[in-house]
């Protein structure tokens, strides 16, 4: 003969499930940028395109679930210290991406690999980090050391820093905003918000967001920069050794 369960017992059942399903979903060290620098003196304005059709794919990356950025709560820490370097100047970060779940990249280097097949992305294998699982290869993204920043002004307009984020060409090196004007590349400027510095070039504005980064991460050293990418940005004190694949929600 069956019994129904007491409600006791379905509510015994219940709370030991949540508490489960709690440290299930804190398998990870990380922590919202936004919230966490909420409450400090210079916090963070964050815009995370990959979880928006706002990007190079045009559609909302795997693993992204909410319009959240995550990373470790030292590199928000080092962020905090950056904007108040920045605010000497005026500006403040504007943070595009941080952890990436290791779906999203997998996602990313399949449509590069679609569009240099399709002859229409010559630039694109150099920008769009190698993934493999089973061979052990990540980006620093999927370990939360890695973050994608830019410049805004201090009412929260994105600054113009001579090529777009994540833009699959030549001008997204360090030192190649020289030599892109904005009439060069209209589609950047069409409906996006950027605002052109009044008395900055975007070489100089590249210049103070790299110096800005340095001297704000502790240790002085501590920092390794992407040449290829200007956003580009990782933490050498976070280590290399547990990538996650955990949605951002």
């Amino acid at each position: 003969m069956t019994t129904r369960r007491s409600f006791l017992e379905m509510l015994a059942a219940g709370l030991i499930l949540g508490v489960r399903n709690q440290a299930e979903a804190a398998t990870n060290p990380f922590v919202s940028i936004e919230r966490y620098s909420a409450n400090r003196l210079t916090p963070i304005l964050v815009d995370p395109v990959y979880a928006t059709s706002r990007n190079f794919m045009g559609r909302t990356m795997p693993g992204y679930e909410a319009e959240k950025a995550w990373t470790h709560p030292e590199i928000v820490d080092d962020l905090i210290a950056v904007n108040q370097t920045l605010q000497q100047h005026g500006l403040q970060l504007l943070v595009k991406d941080a952890y990436r779940p290791i779906q999203a990249s997998e996602a990313m280097m399949q449509w590069g690999r679609e569009q240099e097949q399709a002859g229409k992305g010559k630039y694109v294998g150099k920008w769009v980090a190698y993934i493999n699982r089973s061979e052990g290869k990540y980006s620093g993204h999927n370990y939360g050391r890695t973050i994608d920043v830019t410049l805004a002004t201090l009412n929260g307009q994105e600054v113009w820093m001579g090529s777009q984020f994540d833009e699959f060409s030549l001008y997204s090196e360090f030192y190649n905003a020289h030599d892109k004007k904005m009439e060069d590349d209209k589609m950047a400027f069409a409906g996006k918000g950027y605002i052109v510095h009044p008395m900055l070039s975007p070489f100089q504005l590249r210049e103070i967001l790299r110096e800005a980064m340095h001297a704000s991460f502790i240790p002085y050293s501590a920092l390794k920069e992407r040449t290829a990418e200007w956003w580009h940005f990782s933490s050498k004190r976070i280590p290399a050794t547990k990538p996650y694949d955990d949605v951002i929600q």
